[in-house]
């Protein structure tokens, strides 16, 4: 049997986890905020997961080490794993980090094998299904062992950074999509034009559901502004290391830190059981804030 250590337990985690259970392997899930909440770490695992307390816990014997934190944890995460992790044992990055930071991690899993991977869509809307691209020295080797895990994994080249590179540069057109359309409705709410404004959408690009699409887009940014400005912070390091400078890519970042700032995640609720709506989204927009929206 497979043991697989999923290291980060919050949102992708435990999609994946199940995923791994489900194609027969033993699963050890750890995360450093289980500690606070038990409970409701615990809630998250089903058959064939268990939540460990602590970090050896979860990787001693482990044949593959999935971390799914956040970016900007990613490499402490490494770090924090560094004297655990053994000769044979396949560690995956599977965090939207930018090049730079994949090879800092990759730097950290000492013997270890380093595979980078990124997911090419939103996690808890593909299940374990999303695409997954890997990238590196090893990731043609690791490919079919995680597809055997039940990734939909693909190894795309040899070299630490073509994987997060591939995804950081969609990830401008989908965040700043969920930006802009933000900004639009903020300000055709405030007119009380919205349906007029989603309506021309419709004229212009026949075939789409706007209404639908600009809910959708807008939701993510209103449930995930901190995460996706983190990840926009590392998109905009990377197009200024290409030599383009991330004049949109900037401007898209303090959009969704604008939505974390203002607390719009505590406040959004989708309202329907059809899914997120516009008006989901301006009620959550509409309390007294500071500053301009």
């Amino acid at each position: 049997m497979t043991v697989v250590a999923v290291i980060g337990f919050g949102e992708a985690g435990p999609v994946f986890a199940r995923a791994f259970a489900e194609n027969g392997a033993e699963v050890r899930a750890f995360d450093v905020a289980a500690a606070g909440a038990p409970e409701a770490f615990r809630a998250r695992t089903s058959p064939g997961i268990r939540l460990c307390e602590d970090r050896a816990d979860a990787v001693r014997g482990a044949d593959v080490v999935l971390s799914t934190v956040t970016a900007v944890n990613a490499e402490a995460a490494a770090s924090e794993l560094s004297g655990l992790l053994r000769e044979g044992q396949v560690y995956v990055d599977l965090n939207s980090c930018g090049p730079d930071a994949k090879r800092a991690v990759a730097a950290r899993v000492g013997p270890a094998v380093f595979v980078e991977a990124v997911a090419m869509d939103t996690v808890p809307v593909r299940g374990a299904g999303v695409p997954v691209l890997l990238s590196g020295p090893d990731a043609a080797a690791a490919e079919p062992r995680l597809r055997a895990l039940g990734l939909a994994a693909e190894a795309i080249g040899p070299e630490i950074g073509m994987a997060s590179t591939v995804k950081l540069c969609r990830s401008v057109v989908i965040k700043g999509m969920e930006a802009v359309f933000a900004e639009a409705v903020l300000a055709a709410g405030a007119a009380g034009v919205e349906d007029r404004v989603i309506g021309s959408l419709d004229a212009t690009f026949p075939g789409v559901d706007w209404t639908a699409t600009a809910a959708y887009l807008v939701s993510r940014l209103a449930i995930h502004g901190a995460r996706r400005a983190g990840e926009m912070d590392e998109a905009s390091r990377l197009l200024d290391a290409l030599g383009v400078t991330p004049l949109v890519t900037g401007a898209v970042a303090e959009r969704h830190r604008w939505a974390a700032a203002s607390g719009l995640s505590k406040r959004y609720a989708s309202t329907r059981e059809g899914g997120p709506t516009l008006a989901d989204f301006l009620l959550a927009a509409a309390p007294p804030r500071r500053g301009r929206t």
